[in-house]
């Protein structure tokens, strides 16, 4: 069994080396060793040694799963049988411990701890699906030894970290990583024989969002990833917001959004000429990592970010057909109904509201919460569609809660299940 402490010289009297103990939960999926700083006394002591665990899928569909290691001498000269210890548990990228205050990190005082002792740490469904690292940390109990300098040893030293691989759980209640987003984004790319612009992101549309765009090199070249990241970590913020936190949501919602994004390449559809049923015309053409269109959505979206209610004033005063369903735009609806101006919603707003609808496409927060708004607020039935699973009738019936019709409906479904086999939805998911 590797082990996952660092095994160094310290100052202390107390340095435990914790052996992390075999069990049927977990495999070990990578372990090495790494070169760290030598000393003239103690030459042995030139290594550290790391492993990194996965669960397998049968122990998160668990109630509990315990770890347990054994403290053991760090090296020959500890003379001290037992010391201080403490552990800290860090959560995966920008999930948190709920039952912890909302924490990402939480630390757990384990108090004086000998040679030989067992720790147990105990892991719920939870914990298994969140926890990213576990650091172990100690320092001496005695006050009257002093180190090689001099000094008390009162200060904690960091003595070993487990990893937990993000191979150990699906997508559901966590981060992707940038890692994951370079590999659907290839994954997509392959499966499409989409070879000339593999490597492009965001690169195209006379609206778009700078900071994002890669026009050269690799995807996952070091000059770009910092690009991924910021993608990353805008995609993972509004997951979370919007409650779009299972695989199956996740799944669905990327693979929509490839399709809607023209293969994360737009977020702006840049026409010079739209549609006769787009309303507002050319200036409320789609927009965002959704590609929202017409001018009463973006007056919707406007609203909710700005907790107004102009979208009320122009539903209750547009003019509807023999159904009930508004039939004219917000720009008709100005224009042929006095009291809806004289209530603020005129041409100067109008005005605004055009200028505000190019934060879609140019804001990298509005591109992506317009979208996650668009889909779960807005279109309320899109998440329960996403539920069902990944037959292509649902798919259809996600196509057609968030675009109103079936448009590429087939590259839709093929951009679905691609990516649910990418992320191995089958064998992983544990709510399925």
């Amino acid at each position: 069994m590797a082990i996952n402490f660092y095994d160094y010289v310290s100052s202390y009297d107390f340095v435990p080396f914790a052996e992390l103990q075999s069990s049927e939960d977990f495999k070990v999926i990578s372990s090495n060793q790494s070169s760290l700083i030598s000393t003239a006394i103690k030459e042995i002591y030139k290594k550290k040694s790391e492993v990194t665990i996965e669960f397998k899928p049968e122990t998160i569909k668990k109630e509990k799963t315990i770890l347990k290691f054994k403290l053991q001498q760090a090296h020959q000269y500890a003379s001290d049988p037992d010391g201080y210890l403490r552990y800290k548990l860090t959560a995966v990228n920008g999930q948190v411990f709920v039952s912890n205050h909302n924490k990402k990190e939480v630390e757990h005082d384990l108090g004086v701890k000998r040679y030989d002792d067992i720790v147990e740490i105990v892991f719920s469904k939870n914990l298994m699906q969140s926890v990213k690292y576990i650091d172990f940390y100690y320092k001496d109990n005695s006050d009257a030894w002093l180190d090689l300098k001099g000094n008390l040893p009162d200060s904690w030293e960091h003595c070993g970290r487990v990893t937990i691989g993000a191979g150990s759980t699906c997508y559901c209640n966590r981060d992707f990583t940038e890692e994951d987003i370079i590999g659907i984004i290839y994954n997509l790319r392959t499966n499409q024989k989409m070879e000339k612009r593999k490597e492009a992101f965001f690169d195209a549309g006379s609206e778009f969002i700078s900071i994002l765009r890669i026009t050269e090199g690799k995807i996952d070249e070091e000059k770009n990833r910092n690009k991924i990241k910021l993608f990353t970590v805008e995609l993972n913020k509004m997951f979370e917001k919007f409650k779009i936190t299972s695989c199956k949501r996740k799944i669905h919602f990327l693979g929509q959004m490839y399709l809607e994004t023209i293969y994360f390449r737009y977020t702006y559809e840049s026409r010079s000429v739209v549609p006769s049923n787009y309303r507002g015309g050319v200036a409320f053409q789609g927009r965002g990592m959704k590609q929202i269109t017409h001018d009463s959505n973006y007056l919707k979206y406007y609203d909710y970010i700005n907790e107004t209610n102009y979208y009320q004033i122009y539903e209750k005063y547009s003019s509807k057909d023999s159904n009930g369903n508004i039939n004219e735009s917000v720009e008709y609806c100005i224009k042929n109904n006095l009291e809806v101006r004289n209530k603020g919603l005129d041409e100067a707003y109008y005005e605004k509201l055009k200028i505000f609808a190019k934060k879609l496409s140019e804001d990298l927060f509005h591109a992506f919460n317009s979208a996650g708004w668009y889909s779960t607020i807005f279109q309320k039935k899109t998440l329960a569609a996403m539920d069902k699973g990944f037959s292509d009738e649902i798919i259809k019936e996600v196509t057609k809660a968030i675009n109103g019709g079936d448009n590429g409906l087939k590259e839709r479904i093929n951009f679905t299940i691609w990516t649910k086999n990418f992320l191995n939805y089958d064998k992983k998911c544990v709510n399925k």
